[in-house]
């Protein structure tokens, strides 16, 4: 039999042996036992079923949830000379049944069927005719509500497996914990099945974790990583869509690699052909969701980067595993800040529904008073309000349960047999939701312990699959390199108590204090402040307590900041983030090594006495100075020292002159990035007018002084070499500063024939949601009616057309009308601007030909097309003609999409769109 694999494995896929696992799960297999096969990504999963079905007489069904990589799949093993196809969403329904009878005449061996073909009830009844003698359940673990990617689809194959006859059954899996390997043998009904669980150890993988501050030192430490790696792939994953697109912009532009980026709202067609592109070695950096990786098969990724943090070790571990397949030295780098929790809770809200919910789908069905009911998704989303996702969630929910059965499908419509509601099981089912709920939140802080952790990241992957073997490796991970480098590294010595090095008070502090405390408090003990809540906690007996009150608590924090960025400290904590040494910071402090910062030693005689604070007090900069610190707005302390505004703003300007405050205290980040791009573009900081010109009409003269002492400190030249380190590192921080403060122009998908948004219109850091620049400006003129921007975004709009030339190659411009009456309106306005500056006709020939309600007050898709369905009419002709048509926000791209068929229609040669922002939940 052994000779016989080896003969069919060199023949049909050119291996002369097997990797570890293999063989036993074949062979367990070919004995008639069920198998349950835990193998690491990369192990060859796919073989065992592949090789085994050739020793099969019938049918081997593959369940798996790739539908995008089905048919790669399939022409693969035609390649090789072994008879295959695939049924899913993806054929049509005379296709399938073609494809059934071929199954019934024995012409496939190996079929992948997708997980939703399970629930249907005429599929199930059509393939009880067909002699299936193997079934393999691939990604397995999505069938435990404790995986990582539970699909309730999976909860069907039990049932399924009663309808074909009870085959030998192989379920195999990258990533399951014990406690997901039992419920694979559960849920899938198999009677005492081999276990083979291939180690989880892969010691050519080094494993890091490095903590980020902020997005710019978060893409500081990107850039890197990638300029680090000389040979190879890099897979970066992300956890949003639009993230995936400004990394990928980012790579590209500003790094000069070779980058893409890839997610699930890409069509079909573009997926594949980055798919394709990355694994025949066209590209070299792929940006991602988690949409890709599953099937791929690259041998030389030499890291994968996760931008941000994943919500399960199961995720993080599978991804990680893509990198270094062909036994090589490779990395797996995580980009960590205690934030990143805040966006995989969202999606852990989101992914569960309510009783509620379920009996909105329920009555949606009833509306007609019929048990058999045609109806789409799109369908049931109007009538019912919840998006795309819940209506998945919810259905599926009411078939496990017995509420719904699916009969079939007929084009987009679902065929549902509606049965009698039952609460008792609603009840089962909404308590199982909250139950999985809180299964996510624990697999969450696994992963966010795994990245707090000073323990050897290695053991804590293993521990948490339940695999007890570990092979010591040279190079294992950040934690335990940095532990070797403390226990190399000299005893504590003694140094000149008369010399304070800030660095080592600060590593003093953290290390000794007993309260969990952040940047600011750390600032204020070392800083020796009276704040009520220093002294409450007794924090001002502390030895370190006032050990630096020659530094401004600004300075103190920048310090702080610059550790954490030097890797000497790290953040943990949600969302109140707390200090931590790292081994790095261990070492230093033991040996008393200062780490060069920009403030580096203060003497203890150099130490302001009370008599000089006193003579301080009485100087007029420096009582701003206490009102400030003291957190008084600037109004305020104009009101209570009798000054105008301005003359408070030329005293900032000043103490941030001093390194006394940080401008960021003062002026909003958005601004900041908004002014220093002025000051890029003029060149100039002593001509404030040329800035101001380049500015928005509510940054004033006030707002620019203080952003210009800021940028001089930046730039400030005749420096140390320390100083010059750190130039150049300010340096590499203002090119990325530039990146995130600059438009970047995104493509709009739909009917139109080119279609473009300025930017995003906000994005998420951690919890904290914030608009962009070019969405500050969109919300001005939307909805607060300051016309006073449209001159800065006629400017980028003309900037985006040198790029994109056909944008504006049409004979008129053509504003959205408003769905609110108002006296002057805002898109008609920078349209008419636009037109003018461009030298093109305005034609304002749309106009409503009924009333429609705001598009932001619904929540799905569907509403929003009903919405606007029939709501335009035009005016007069535009037969011929080349449009571009501009609007404020894209966010579902419904009312451009009822516009553009429209213009079409009535016979348009040419439909461009244009808008200033694109949402970051937009369903394009």
């Amino acid at each position: 039999m052994k000779s016989d694999l080896i003969e069919k494995l060199n023949t049909y896929f050119g291996f002369s042996s097997f990797r570890p696992g293999q063989e036993e799960a074949i062979q367990s297999l070919l004995s008639g036992k069920h198998t349950v096969a835990v193998m690491p990504t990369g192990s060859g999963k796919s073989l065992i079923f592949q090789l085994a079905a050739l020793h099969h007489p019938g049918t081997t069904l593959v369940i798996s949830p790739l539908i995008a990589l089905m048919k790669d799949q399939v022409d693969s093993l035609e390649k090789h000379g072994i008879s295959a196809t695939f049924i899913n969403s993806s054929i049509s329904i005379s296709e399938q049944s073609l494809r059934l009878k071929g199954m019934s005449d024995g012409k496939y061996r190996i079929v992948y069927l997708a997980p939703e073909r399970l629930r249907n009830v005429r599929f199930l009844e059509s393939i009880r005719r067909i002699k299936v003698s193997l079934l393999a359940v691939d990604e397995a673990h999505c069938i435990s509500e404790w995986g990582h990617d539970f699909r309730p689809d999976y909860l069907h194959i039990a049932k399924f497996r009663e309808v074909i006859g009870f085959p030998i059954t192989v379920a195999l899996t990258a990533t399951a914990t014990p406690q997901v390997q039992t419920d694979i043998s559960r849920l899938l009904q198999l009677d005492k099945p081999t276990l083979i669980v291939n180690g989880f150890n892969r010691p050519n993988l080094v494993l890091t974790v490095r903590h980020v501050l902020d997005p710019i030192h978060r893409y500081s430490v990107l850039r890197e990583a990638l300029l680090n790696q000389s040979d190879g792939a890099t897979i970066i994953y992300t956890g949003t869509r639009r993230d995936t697109e400004d990394v990928a912009e980012f790579v590209q532009n500003e790094l000069g690699l070779n980058a893409c980026y890839y997610h699930a709202g890409l069509d079909n067609e573009k997926r594949t052909q980055i798919q394709n592109a990355f694994i025949f070695k066209k590209l070299s950096v792929i940006v991602a969701t988690n949409a890709f990786g599953m099937g791929i098969d690259r041998s030389d990724v030499r890291q994968v980067i996760h931008f941000s943090m994943p919500g399960s070790l199961e995720s993080y571990y599978q991804e990680a595993g893509r990198a270094g397949r062909d036994g090589m030295p490779a990395k797996a780098l995580l980009l960590y800040n205690s934030d990143d929790r805040a966006l995989q809770e969202f999606f852990i809200r989101i992914s569960t529904i309510s009783k509620d919910e379920l009996l909105k789908i329920y009555n949606a069905l009833n509306a007609n008073n019929h048990q058999e009911v045609a109806i789409a998704g799109e369908a049931l989303s109007l009538r019912t309000g919840l998006n795309d996702i819940k209506i998945r969630v919810g259905l599926s929910t009411l078939e496990q349960i017995g509420i719904v059965d699916r009969l079939g499908d007929d084009g987009s419509q679902m065929i549902l047999m509606k049965n009698k509601w039952q609460e008792e099981r609603i009840n089962q089912a909404v308590l199982r939701f909250n139950q999985q709920q809180t299964i996510k939140a624990k697999q969450l802080q696994s992963m966010i312990q795994y990245a707090e952790s000073d323990q050897c990241r290695r053991n804590i992957i293993l521990r948490y699959f339940g695999d007890k073997s570990y092979v010591a490796v040279d190079v294992c991970c950040d934690n335990c390199i940095g532990r070797k480098a403390i226990q190399k590294s000299s005893p504590v010595v003694d140094y000149d108590p008369d010399l304070i090095d800030p660095s080592l008070m600060i590593l003093e502090t953290i290390h000794q204090i007993k309260n969990d405390v952040g940047i600011v408090k750390i600032a204020q003990i070392l800083k020796g402040s009276k704040n009520k809540e220093i002294i409450h906690s007794n924090l001002d007996k502390l030895p370190q307590y006032g050990k630096l009150s020659g530094i401004t608590i600004g300075s103190i924090r920048t310090m702080v900041e610059q550790m954490i960025k030097e890797q000497y400290i790290k953040v943990t904590g949600g969302e109140y983030p707390v200090l931590r040494l790292s081994h790095a910071g261990v070492k230093a402090l033991n040996e008393r090594t200062p780490i060069n910062l920009k403030s580096t030693q203060i003497s203890k005689k150099m130490k302001p006495t009370a008599k000089v604070a006193t003579q301080k007090s009485s100087d007029t900069v420096e009582q701003t100075y206490q009102l400030i610190m003291s957190g008084l707005t600037i109004d305020q302390i104009a009101e209570k020292r009798s000054f105008a505004v301005g003359t408070i703003f030329t005293h900032l300007s000043i103490l941030i002159k001093k390194g006394k405050i940080k401008v960021e205290s003062i002026v909003p980040e958005a601004t900041i990035i908004l002014v220093k791009k002025a000051i890029a573009e003029t060149g100039h900081v002593n001509q404030l007018s040329l800035i101001k010109e380049r500015l928005p009409d509510d940054i004033d003269y006030n707002i620019i002084r203080c952003v210009v002492e800021d940028w001089k400190i930046e730039h400030q030249e005749n420096r140390s070499p320390v100083e010059n380190k750190i130039s150049g590192e300010q340096s590499e921080k203002n090119k990325i500063v530039a990146f995130l403060s600059k438009d970047h122009p995104r493509q709009l998908s739909g009917p139109w024939d080119a279609g473009w948004a300025l930017g995003f219109h906000s994005s998420f850091h951690g919890s904290a949601w914030k608009r962009s620049p070019v969405g500050e400006m969109a919300f001005q003129l939307k909805y607060q009616a300051d016309f006073s921007v449209i001159q800065a975004l006629i400017q980028k709009m003309k900037e985006l057309v040198q790029t994109q030339p056909e944008i504006a190659q049409v004979d008129a411009i053509i504003p959205v009308p408003s769905s609110v009456q108002r006296e002057k309106d805002p898109v008609s306005a920078l349209t008419q601007e636009l037109a003018r500056q461009l030298k093109v006709n305005y034609w304002p020939v749309l106009a409503k030909s009924r009333k429609t309600d705001q598009q932001k007050q619904f929540q799905t898709l569907a509403q929003k097309k009903a919405n606007v369905a029939g709501a335009f009419r035009l005016q007069t002709s535009i037969k011929g003609k080349r449009l571009l048509v501009v609007d404020d926000l894209f966010d579902s791209g419904a009312t451009l999409e009822e516009i553009t068929k429209l213009l079409k229609q009535a016979g348009a040669d040419t439909v461009n769109v244009l808008t200033i922002t694109r949402t970051i939940h937009s369903e394009h």
